[in-house]
This record gives structure tokens, C-alpha cells and sequence, in this order.
């Protein structure tokens, strides 16, 4: 049989606890990063970022040279060919291609473009 006296302690033990703020370096709110993203290139990176760039660049000229003989069917095919294949790079599901390679492609066919290299009448 259950007095009062047993109720009333057991409910005063449950009112004496205070309910506390955790302070804010103790709280965790997002996942953190086991390992921090380097966006730093060093020059040996960046020749070889480089050079990927533009055998990449080269290929798809050959490419277009070998079905193309007008310069400006060339330069179309060459705008085109460089964009689907940073499209189809973009959006493979092993993505053998880096972003930082995607860039440095993108990055070379912007100055081939602005030196004449290659004529484009649209902006990659």
C-alpha cells in the first residue's frame, strides 16, 4: 500500500531538477569535415592541369579536323566538342575527370579562344 508521503517525495525528487542550458562550445551543429578540401594548386599540379588541358583540346581538333575541311565548320565542331565533353564529364557517375581538370579545361579553351586558336561564335 502506497502512503501520500511516498508520492509527494517521489514528485518533489521530479520538481527539484533544474533543467540547464549546454553551453554553446559543447554543442554540435553540423557534421564536421574529417579532412579539410585544398583548393591550393602547386606549380607542378598546375603544368600538369595544364598539359591535361590541352591534349584534351588538342584530341577533340584533331577530331573535327579529320571530318571537317572549312575553318569555321572546324572551329564549331571544336566549341561543341569541348563543351559535351565537359558536360558528359560533369555528369559521369565514376567521374574519372576532376573538377580542377574540368576548370583547367574550361580555363585553356577561354584563352585558345581569346588568342584566335579556335573560333567560336558562342561562349563556353
Amino acid at each position: 500500500m502506497m502512503h501520500e508521503d511516498d508520492e509527494q517525495v517521489h514528485v518533489g525528487n521530479v520538481r527539484s531538477l533544474e533543467l540547464r542550458l549546454i553551453p554553446s562550445e559543447q554543442v554540435i551543429t553540423k557534421k564536421s569535415q574529417t579532412r579539410p578540401r585544398s583548393h591550393k594548386v602547386t606549380v607542378a599540379d598546375a603544368e600538369e592541369l595544364k598539359r591535361f588541358a590541352l591534349v584534351t583540346i588538342n584530341n577533340r581538333i584533331e577530331f573535327c579536323q579529320k571530318y571537317n575541311t572549312d575553318e569555321e565548320k572546324i572551329g564549331k565542331c571544336v566549341c561543341e566538342s569541348v563543351r559535351r565533353f565537359i558536360r558528359l564529364s560533369r555528369e559521369s557517375p565514376s567521374r574519372a575527370i576532376s573538377s580542377k581538370q574540368i576548370h583547367a579545361i574550361k580555363k585553356m579553351f577561354e584563352e585558345m579562344k581569346k588568342e584566335g586558336k579556335i573560333k567560336c561564335q558562342e561562349t563556353l
